[in-house]
């Protein structure tokens, strides 16, 4: 293949990561909905990597007034704490919800489990501005977890359980058990650290050898196992997920933890490099690039 064809090739899949990249920022940015009748209401509680928890309660349009104080009765009964602070957020330009943070919500280790409850106290905080029906859903960090509840689970998704409930005659607690296992973290590096040796020794050859003949076996030799890390990666899902589990292990938190969530993202892009070396060598020969080895 031409030069030309190879910077064709380069802008095509150059586009492609860029609207993909853009797809995914436009979604992330959607406002969420809240509920549309005054006598529904959602309380979704997220438990954190570090100790703490937050819910997010989101009541219909016209109760905008009651979301803090209503978000403040909730806290203690819900998430038995006395130390809970409540904001407004802006919810990307949608309807304003409430956010109940928690600092210490469970107890970091091997194993630790955490507790919701709505109970009476927790009804009648909601039924005083005249919501008779709550959703809620209760959602684990990314670490292995189950949750068992007083009442059968309505729906699920991965790290998170779903409940309707009649706040006039049902009540519901459940109880959510955390598993950390913090060499899923690292079995994640080793993935990074393999893309990002590999990439480097696919662009050695590429800029180094000739992608005909030997050079383009050997290009492809380097860049195979970036492709391959890649796709363990992608299947196991083994980036944020895995620094989570540092986090309630206990082993990390704040910048460090911060850094251990992202770090292994660069998976990403080395894979990315790696799949396009590999590509580019498959669809040679092409005109030298600096020094030229000829393959032989």
């Amino acid at each position: 293949m031409s030069q030309a064809g190879h910077r064709c090739v380069r802008r095509l899949l150059g586009s492609t990561i860029l609207g993909i990249a853009a797809a995914a920022g436009l979604a992330a940015c959607d406002p969420g909905e809240v509920p549309a009748e005054p006598s529904q209401a959602e309380l979704d509680i997220h438990v954190g990597p570090t100790g703490g928890a937050r819910a997010d309660l989101r009541l219909a349009r016209e109760l905008r007034d009651d979301l803090v104080p209503t978000a403040r009765r909730l806290a203690r009964p819900v998430l038995g704490s006395s130390d809970a602070t409540v904001r407004i957020d802006g919810n990307d330009g949608g309807a304003d919800f409430a956010v109940i943070s928690v600092p210490h919500a469970y107890r970091r280790g091997d194993e630790a489990t955490v507790s919701i409850a709505v109970d009476t106290a927790a009804a009648e905080a909601l039924q005083d501005v005249g919501v008779t029906t709550l959703a809620v859903g209760f959602c684990a960090p990314f670490v292995p977890n189950e949750i068992e509840s007083s009442v059968p689970i309505e729906s699920d998704a991965p790290g998170c359980r779903y409940w309707r409930m009649d706040l006039s005659s049902e009540s519901l607690t459940a109880t959510m058990t955390l598993s950390p296992d913090p060499g899923r973290w690292y079995r994640s590096v080793v993935l990074v650290v393999v893309a990002l040796a590999s990439a480097v020794a696919a662009a050695i050859c590429f800029y180094r050898i000739r992608p005909t003949g030997r050079g383009r076996r050997l290009i492809l030799a380097a860049a195979l196992p970036g492709v391959v890390a890649f796709g363990i990666g992608v299947y196991t899902q083994a980036q944020l997920e895995n620094a989570h589990n540092l986090g309630v292990a206990g082993d990390l938190d704040g910048p460090g933890l911060t850094a251990a969530t992202w770090g292994p993202y660069a998976l990403v892009p080395l894979g990315i490099a790696c799949a396009v070396f590999a590509l580019l060598a498959v669809l040679g020969p092409t005109a030298p690039v600096g020094r030229v080895v000829p393959g032989r």
